[in-house]
């Protein structure tokens, strides 16, 4: 208390011009539109169907069609998992590592779990039942052969996030399904970092407490996801909304892009029951994955199995998936490895302007590769 002294002036903001900057920035969100807004640049068409989830191909250019480098590539398949949506790496179109690889002449898929606004066959009855099996093994699986079949090479995975833990457990279990395995701010050894903030709230709560909730929920909401990652960094959240909207001062490229930012995490999917209990409990909880007892259709996933090379691509200020949860994957996998670090966030790997075209660039490099290229035989 100021014990009856005079209450201090608060101290003064940062923009001598605040009303002003204040207005700018109300008439930029309101004047922004559906198009300029819109996540997912690159067009696609779809190249197979599985029990309502999609496989893509995204197309470029004509002067793109087989540019690569000059040299013969893997074809490339985007995963990703149910943490965020797929549009994350083709967010805007000087904002997109898909639009990058077409561009160059890379053939490159993605996979799209359930379309936005969607439901899969049998609807909501069949996606809540629905577990890392069905991902990884059966919806994955007969995607890359797929791809097989149109591109006649083995693809090379790009697991984002939990997409790469879909994808390692696909190249473990089935070691000739994929010619190399990009793993990209992908955890594997969720306890490798005691001080992660998601893995401490994780392991804080209990077994109990986590199956409570999902029996409660239903299963892990994308909504309820969300919120629990905005709580984990209040000061970035209110910052966001607050700070640097008024330091862009309502310029038009940078709102366009705050838009399309909140467009994506607005589209976070929703974790079925089964295969939220998998992500909380086995892998967040009890690190199953990265102690070896973690089992898919009764199948133990044996990261040393992985004879395809593999690319650890992490964040370097990754507070969600510390370099050291990413990095795990060279200890444990039985194939080469190699690593391309990046100076970013989670999200920034792919969208901030530090870290613009460096993914691109590894990944470049990595489908050319003739490790690869050798995986890649059909």
């Amino acid at each position: 208390m100021n014990a009856g002294g005079p209450i201090p002036a608060p101290p003064p903001l940062p923009w001598p011009d605040a009303p002003a900057r204040l207005l700018r920035v109300a008439r930029a969100l309101a004047r922004a539109d559906e198009a300029g807004t819109a996540i997912g640049a690159t067009p696609s068409d779809v190249a197979a169907t599985r029990d309502g989830s999609r496989l893509l191909r995204h197309r470029g250019p004509a002067s793109a069609a087989g540019a690569g480098s000059g040299r013969a590539a893997a074809p490339l398949m985007i995963v990703h998992g149910l943490v965020g949506a797929g549009e994350i790496v083709d967010l805007a179109p000087r904002c997109s590592l898909v639009g990058d690889l077409v561009a160059l002449g890379f053939a490159v898929y993605s996979v799209e779990w359930r379309p936005q606004g969607g439901r899969g066959a049998g609807g909501d009855a069949l996606w809540r039942a629905l577990a890392f099996e069905d991902f990884a093994l059966d919806r994955l699986g007969y995607f890359a052969d797929a791809v097989a079949g149109l591109e006649g090479r083995r693809p090379a995975a790009l697991g984002v996030c939990e997409g790469g833990v879909f994808a390692a457990c696909l190249a473990a279990l089935e070691p000739r399904a994929l010619a190399g395995v990009a793993l990209a701010v992908t955890p594997i050894d969720f306890h490798a970092e005691p001080s992660a903030p998601l893995s401490r709230l994780v392991r804080s709560l209990g077994r109990e407490t986590l199956e409570g909730l999902i029996e409660v929920l239903g299963g892990l909401p994308g909504p309820v996801m969300d919120a629990a990652f905005r709580r984990l960094t209040p000061a970035r959240t209110l910052a966001k909304h607050t700070a640097d909207l008024m330091d862009a001062n309502g310029a038009r490229a940078a709102t366009a892009q705050f838009l399309r930012m909140e467009r994506w995490l607005a589209a976070r999917p929703d974790h079925p029951a089964a295969a939220a209990r998998q992500a909380l409990i086995d892998l967040y909880h009890d690190n199953a994955l990265a102690r070896g007892a973690f089992a898919l259709d009764g199948r133990r996933v044996d990261l040393g199995a992985i004879t395809a090379p593999v690319l650890a691509l992490y964040g370097l200020r990754d507070h969600l998936v510390p370099p050291a949860c990413a990095r795990a994957i060279g200890a444990l996998t039985g194939g080469p490895c190699r690593e391309a670090p990046i100076d970013a966030g989670h999200v920034g790997v792919f969208v901030s302007r530090r870290a613009r075209g460096l993914a691109g660039r590894a990944l470049a490099e990595f489908l050319t590769d003739q490790t690869v290229l050798d995986a890649s035989r059909v």
